[in-house]
């Protein structure tokens, strides 16, 4: 049950979904999620928090320390929110609201749980926010704002590391 869940949160982050059938899945899942709700995606960037680290179990003891942050974070700030896995290196928040979304509180929760990973584990995770949407398009909306800015980033990061070595 929960990778359906999983793959179907991936599919509307990717916008690949009917409408007409989504609705009911979704509360199979006990997500209430409709074209009147409001959204907000995040990705979370572990590229920078893996460098050089080759223990699974050290990785998988960041991701734990992260997945608490952020339920403690959100949780403070009153943000219902779904986390899942993109990729082994991207994780997705989703968050969501009847009503529309505060973005100042978003970062907020954000640089917290970038803050908590930082100190407890020197870790530098990189969470980046998408645009703040309306209905289940919107999802796909978000997600689309905040990986382009992910794709940059390690564009970056990679001239950056091209540019350390000499090697032609």
């Amino acid at each position: 049950k929960s990778a359906a869940r999983s793959n179907m949160l991936l599919r509307l982050l990717k916008g690949c979904f009917k409408e007409e059938q989504q609705a009911s899945r979704l509360l199979q899942f006990g997500l209430r999620y409709t074209d009147d709700t409001f959204f907000c995606t995040l990705l979370l960037d572990f590229h920078a928090v893996y460098d050089g680290i080759s223990d699974m179990e050290a990785i998988k003891n960041i991701e734990i320390l992260t997945f608490m942050a952020v339920e403690k974070s959100m949780g403070r700030h009153r943000i219902e929110y779904q986390l899942f896995e993109v990729t082994n290196a991207e994780k997705a928040i989703i968050a969501s609201s009847d009503a529309p979304l505060d973005e100042r509180a978003i970062r907020a929760a954000a640089a917290e749980v970038e803050e908590e990973l930082r100190a407890c584990c020197g870790g530098r995770l990189d969470i980046l926010l998408g645009t703040v949407e309306q209905g289940l398009l919107g999802i796909s909306k978000s997600y689309y704002t905040a990986s382009e800015q992910l794709q940059y980033k390690l564009f970056v990061r990679r001239g950056m590391r091209d540019a350390d070595d000499p090697t032609p």
